[in-house]
């Protein structure tokens, strides 16, 4: 007679496992941080064409700072939409899938698009901003630069708050779990891209992460 042993689980699944759970439950909050810290050191914040152009000239290295701490802000920010898709089975699914979709279009879009800092910069360095202002009327005229960014735009903000309706539908977070995602990137855009309203998404994105800590604290999902 054969006799079967049932093997341990293993602890590195186990392991992999929490850091994938951690991975989901910390990306907003870490979102919100680098964007505030890429707003604080903005050396052009509030600014627009010629006189953006001139203090990312004048300020390369902050300029540098900033766009590489925005850059891995939004990336963190879209990565929620694509993780809460393997949490939702039934209720809210479609819209876990509307969530992948959306945040797909963003996460290989805005994150990268924040790299025309550095042409810009320069640019300006190199021709003056008289140049770049010549390039971006150029640049604005073709059709294809909406076709790239617009798909982009909307779906670094319709997939994280996608995903966090797929969760409320699944019953796994309440109403003001996507809300506060939603309203995160409103403030963050109508405060300007200041400090002050980076901090605003931060603590937004923290009631999110809060959220999540307790929808995925079972174990169940993971």
């Amino acid at each position: 007679m054969t006799q079967t042993i049932a093997e341990p689980v293993s602890t590195v699944a186990s392991t992999a496992l929490k850091w994938r759970r951690w991975a989901l439950v910390s990306s907003p909050v870490v979102a919100g941080l680098l964007i505030t810290a890429a707003s604080a050191v903005d050396p052009a914040v509030g600014a627009d064409g010629r006189e953006l152009y001139e203090k990312y000239a004048a300020e390369t290295n902050l300029q540098q700072l900033h766009t590489n701490l925005l850059h891995w802000g939004f990336g963190f920010f879209g990565i929620s939409a694509l993780f809460v898709n393997g949490l939702v089975r039934g209720r809210g699914a479609w819209l876990a899938n509307l969530a992948v979709a959306f945040g797909f279009a963003g996460l290989i879009t805005l994150p990268g698009m924040v790299s025309v800092d550095f042409i810009t910069s320069g640019v300006t360095q190199a021709n003056g901003a008289e140049a770049m202002l010549r390039a971006d009327g150029q640049i604005d005229a073709m059709w294809g630069i909406a076709v790239f960014a617009i798909p982009g735009a909307i779906g670094l903000i319709a997939g994280p708050v996608f995903g966090a309706l797929a969760l409320m539908r699944a019953g796994l977070v309440r109403w003001w779990a996507p809300a506060a995602v939603l309203v995160s990137f409103l403030a963050l855009n109508f405060g300007g891209f200041t400090w002050w309203s980076g901090a605003l998404m931060t603590v937004l994105l923290a009631t999110y992460s809060l959220a999540l800590w307790n929808a995925t604290r079972t174990g169940d999902h993971f």
